[in-house]
């Protein structure tokens, strides 16, 4: 395969996966008593990207779903649950790509998830006061 139409297709499916994950953070302000299944979904076509084309690929899949949830619901959504699913699909891509064990691949997006989860509840706590 042509190297520029390879690319194109990467391309192609990084922005399909954005558009998947953009929609399914942005399904919880609809939808607020699903918040924990959009949440779990929402890194899954980050993952997939990662382990198919590799994390530069999902890193910029991760920038583009922060930047689509800013656009459509507001600072406040992307710079917090959009982060938080471009990190959790980043480390769970990473076990993925790296052919972890799903135990491991479990763990590793476990302790992403820490960091992350205080920084959003910070967040949120900073946005009451």
């Amino acid at each position: 395969m042509n190297e520029s139409v390879r690319k194109t297709k990467y391309l192609t499916e990084a922005a399909a996966a954005a558009a998947i994950a953009s929609l399914l953070v942005l399904l919880k302000l609809l939808a607020p008593f699903l918040v924990f299944v959009t949440m779990t979904a929402s890194p899954i076509p980050i993952a997939v990207i990662c382990d198919f084309h590799g994390m530069k690929w999902g890193f910029g899949t991760s920038a583009g779903v922060v930047i689509l949830v800013t656009m459509i619901g507001g600072p406040e959504i992307g710079l917090t649950t959009a982060f938080y699913a471009g990190a959790l699909g980043m480390a769970m891509g990473y076990g993925f790509l790296h052919k972890m064990s799903y135990g491991k691949t479990l763990c590793l997006t476990i302790l992403a998830y820490i960091p992350v989860s205080y920084t959003h509840l910070r967040a949120h706590e900073t946005k009451a006061n």
